[in-house]
């Protein structure tokens, strides 16, 4: 879900520099390489999730496996730490190494994952199923198209989504379509690392609505550095305009996420929507 089907990029990506030759390639070294050369963390947020995810599982699953639905999910990094804990440059590294896991081991959560990946690059898709690091794909694009039947069916058993970029791609129309197919009275926990300055009113409005609770961390996380100056200069100008203090912070360095986490399981998570953020 990087681009549009059109191959343009989405407005909330704008201002990002244009990555979109390396999202769908058959195979994801020339995305790693050039990951690893602005020094890229993006997968390393899921690791502060480790203890939501643990009582999420300890509280409200019951099943056999656990399904997870990875939003703008390309070639399965999010995957690599799900189901090996790798982070950082080993998870990338493991990434581009074309090693088949076995994704029957329990996870270390308990239940064995089923991970699905949701994006329009096919290619990446396909890597990732070939590596075992996602079971099935939808390929759909659900900003503008509602899921298929069968893609609903695959929807309606996820109990956690992972995201650590795709608000930059998609907007609540997904979330709204995804959310749709999963049963409400199914418990559910949504993790998002949205880029600072998204402006997430209407994904937040979209997750109340099918009666999550939303809690959203504005502090800055690394990201990766700025890929060039121009990049740099379109965001620090996004801030300017926005009224955000970048000097001295990590947002004058490179490009940085905050955290949006959302809980649907009978009990609040701690604290509860905030109805700003670096907008």
């Amino acid at each position: 879900m990087r681009l549009t089907d059109d191959g343009e990029p989405s407005a909330a990506a704008a201002h990002k520099h244009d990555f979109s030759i390396m999202y769908d390639q058959p195979t994801p070294a020339m995305y790693i390489e050039a990951m690893l050369a602005l020094d890229y963390r993006e997968p390393d947020y899921l690791t502060e999730a480790e203890a939501d995810i643990a009582d999420f599982v300890a509280r409200h699953f019951h099943g056999e496996r656990l399904t997870v639905l990875d939003l703008c999910s390309g070639y399965g990094l999010n995957a690599v730490f799900l189901r090996l804990g790798l982070s950082g440059k080993r998870l990338l590294e493991r990434v581009a190494a074309a090693l088949p896991v076995d994704s029957a081991v329990p996870s270390r959560w308990g239940p064995p994952l089923r991970i699905v990946g949701a994006d329009i690059a096919r290619n990446a898709l396909l890597y990732a199923e070939a590596m075992r690091l996602h079971d099935s794909s939808i390929a759909s694009n659900l900003e503008k198209t509602p899921p298929t039947a069968a893609e609903a069916d695959e929807l309606a058993d996820v109990d956690l989504i992972t995201s650590t970029g795709s608000l930059s791609y998609i907007s609540e129309r997904t979330i709204e379509r995804i959310l749709a197919a999963i049963p409400p009275y199914r418990p559910l926990l949504a993790l998002f690392w949205p880029i600072v300055g998204r402006d997430t009113a209407a994904v937040r409005s979209a997750l109340e609505a099918h009666g999550l609770t939303v809690r959203l961390d504005p502090t800055p996380r690394w990201q990766r550095q700025f890929a060039d100056a121009a990049e740099r200069e379109r965001f620090l100008q996004r801030y300017a305009d926005a009224g955000v203090r970048t000097a001295g912070t990590l947002l004058d360095q490179g490009v940085c996420v905050a955290a949006l986490r959302a809980q649907k399981s009978g009990h609040a998570l701690d604290g509860t929507c905030q109805c700003t953020q670096h907008a």
